[in-house]
């Protein structure tokens, strides 16, 4: 079973609603802490946003609960209309797992649900695992390998944990990470952030560690 919540468009919740398995539990975005939860299936909770183009774009959201977001490691679908190029990169650049375009028929949003549950368990069994210990990279790939297999990470995943692999005894600024992985791309500072998140969502929170008022750090 897997906890789903939702904010936005009320029709967007009524989809939901009808099409959840009933393996899944539909819950209040405000109610969903970690502390109540009990076994290892609430350790994947999906955050469903919907995103109106008429009012707003929806990655503000993503800003506006980013430190919640981080907090319960929620992975982040967007629900939205026929969207274009441009935004969807925005919404991948800042943080959104998966963006399914809508109307969908239920069968196939339930396979694709399922398929989106199934790579968070993957990814998070085994990169769990990579986190004790020295990390392996597998350029080619944009993997991390473990003695338990490898997962492929996003393009600028991959290359922000090399940059903290690169140099474990440096802490590296925000700047300095933008300049090196980003080169003279606007992006907006919280963006590495969001990043961060979900590296350590799948490494454990101790791996990466924040050193206050300068950046990040990558421990042994």
């Amino acid at each position: 079973m897997s906890r789903i919540s939702h904010i936005g468009i009320e029709k967007d919740y009524l989809m939901l609603k009808d099409y959840l398995s009933n393996e899944d539990e539909l819950v209040s975005f405000n109610s969903c802490e970690k502390s109540s939860c009990d076994g290892v299936n609430c350790e994947v909770d999906i955050l469903f946003i919907s995103m109106d183009q008429e009012e707003s774009n929806g990655i503000e959201k993503l800003y506006q609960l980013e430190e919640k977001i981080q907090n319960e490691k929620l992975n982040v679908i967007f629900l939205t209309g026929p969207i274009d190029e441009y935004l969807q990169v925005e919404a991948y650049k800042n943080g959104v797992d998966e963006i399914i375009e809508l109307p969908i028929g239920k069968r196939l949003f339930q396979h694709k649900l399922e398929s989106i549950k199934k790579r968070i368990s993957c990814c998070e069994k085994i990169l769990m695992n990579c986190g004790i210990g020295k990390l392996k990279f597998n350029k080619e790939k944009y993997a991390v390998v473990s003695a338990h297999g490898e997962v492929t990470l996003s393009k600028r995943e991959f290359e922000i944990l090399s940059l903290l692999d690169s140099n474990t005894e440096k802490v590296f600024t925000r700047d300095e990470i933008k300049e090196r992985v980003w080169g003279d791309e606007n992006i907006h500072v919280r963006t590495i952030d969001v990043y961060i998140k979900k590296l350590r969502s799948v490494l454990g929170d101790s791996r990466i560690k924040t050193m206050n008022g300068i950046g990040y750090k990558l421990s042994k």
